[in-house]
Order: structure tokens, then C-alpha cells, then sequence
């Protein structure tokens, strides 16, 4: 499968081709960038697989995002570490709220 670069003032990213996507703000196909060894569909299917986001320790929606993102080769920082350990602490504490009403 291959991929083509999108770029924009918040960095670039790789989009598979025949995925459906939005484009960011100010962002635009860079001609010419092809990634032909991207991954395959099954890659992209397993990546968005949301089936996985309650594992043996909770909700992590934090730990999604982050598999998502990396599967689009969006580059973390230290802000999105934070970010991604404040979603899994908000993804827990839903779940709770989940478990309390339904018990």
C-alpha cells in the first residue's frame, strides 16, 4: 500500500491511500512524496481496531490515540505524553462512572 505526505504548520503525516481523511487547517498533498512500502489495509484495520481500547488494566484511550497517531506517523512530544496519560486517567474514571451506573 502506499502513502503520500500531507503537510502543515502543525507537522507532516503519511495518509493511506483509499482512507477517507480531513484535511487540517492550511494543510496540502506535498507532490511528489510516496511512501510505497507504507503498510497494508490489514495495518490500518488492526491500528483503528477500537475494540481494543478496554484492556486488563482499564479504558486507555490515551494508549489509542498514541497507536493512532504513530500509525500515521504523526511525531510525539512531551506535551503528548502528558496528554496521552491524562486521556487513560479520564478513560478509568469514565469507566467507573460506567461500572457505578450500571451497578
Amino acid at each position: 500500500m502506499a502513502c503520500f505526505l500531507l503537510r502543515s504548520s502543525a507537522g507532516d503525516r503519511w495518509m493511506p491511500e483509499g482512507v477517507e481523511y480531513v484535511f487540517l487547517e492550511g494543510e496540502y498533498i506535498v507532490p511528489g512524496q510516496i511512501d510505497w512500502k507504507c503498510g497494508s489495509q490489514e495495518d490500518f484495520d488492526r491500528a483503528m481496531d477500537l475494540t481494543r481500547l478496554w484492556t486488563e488494566e482499564g479504558f486507555m484511550v490515551g494508549n489509542a490515540i498514541k497507536k493512532v497517531t504513530t500509525f500515521f506517523r504523526i511525531p510525539h512530544c512531551m506535551a503528548c505524553r502528558g496528554r496521552q496519560i491524562a486521556y487513560n486517567h479520564k478513560g478509568l474514571e469514565l469507566q467507573q462512572k460506567l461500572k457505578d451506573l450500571i451497578s
